[in-house]
């Protein structure tokens, strides 16, 4: 019987041979799976024959095109992925995915009419969208111009946080101090901010309001961002 060749030249044919095999056939022993745009994943648990797919190891945030999609994948905590169709960059918490980017919004506020009667009234309101982030602050700020007419009431203008008052300014009651001027028209200036913090999981309002008091007439608002609007800046704590 004769013995097997095992002369090094041999050796080294066959190894030369098992790496040229390698580089042509998949390097994973079982098929890869997809995240967002990667399609040749190794999957959790699975071994490998040899290198993994070295174009996950230049990734440490995954994109995904739609807000939707990124949702959609069940990742691990501390995981990052950036929505392309929004820019916006989100980390995977143990209840779910909590959004990293900053955002702000604004609402210009609508009218309210001098012959109105007296009450509150709803300016602009923010909906502070739900995040399971328990960390979370909002930077509120609000411009609103009040035209009042002499003699006039106590007029107020004030904020709402998850339908708690948080800011508020008061307009002193004015006199007609010119004589048969029963038109007289004075303009007060209100400029109210604060920062908060947000619950998670749950949608927040802002509401931006003015109480009208006295008789018809009294006061109005102008609408239009310039002279009644309000403002939010949602960030993460720091």
């Amino acid at each position: 019987m004769t013995a097997p060749d095992v002369t090094v030249e041999a050796r080294l044919e066959a190894l030369e041979a098992m790496v040229a095999a390698l580089a042509v056939e998949p390097l994973a022993t079982v098929p890869p799976i997809t995240i967002g745009e990667l399609t040749n994943v190794p999957a959790p648990g699975s071994q490998l024959a040899a290198q993994w797919a070295q174009d996950v190891s230049s990734r440490i945030v995954q994109r995904f095109p739609t807000t939707a999609a990124l949702k959609a994948w069940a990742a691990p905590g501390g995981a990052y992925a950036i929505a392309l169709d929004t820019g916006v960059l989100w980390v995977r918490l143990a209840v779910g995915w909590s959004q990293v980017t900053p955002w702000a919004t604004s609402a210009p506020g609508v009218a309210v009419n001098g012959a109105a009667a007296a009450g509150p009234y709803t300016l602009a309101t923010i909906n502070i969208p739900a995040d399971p982030f328990s960390g979370r602050i909002v930077h509120v700020s609000a411009f609103v111009r009040v035209y009042k007419y002499g003699p006039a009431p106590a007029q107020y203008v004030y904020v709402t946080h998850n339908g708690t008052n948080v800011l508020e300014a008061e307009l002193p009651a004015t006199n007609d101090i010119s004589p048969g001027a029963a038109g007289l028209v004075v303009s007060s200036t209100v400029c109210l901010s604060g920062v908060f913090s947000l619950p998670a999981n749950t949608v927040v309002p802002i509401v931006l309001m003015f109480m009208k008091a006295g008789s018809a007439g009294a006061a109005y608002v102008n609408a239009g961002a310039n002279l009644n609007r309000l403002d939010v800046l949602v960030v993460p704590r720091g």
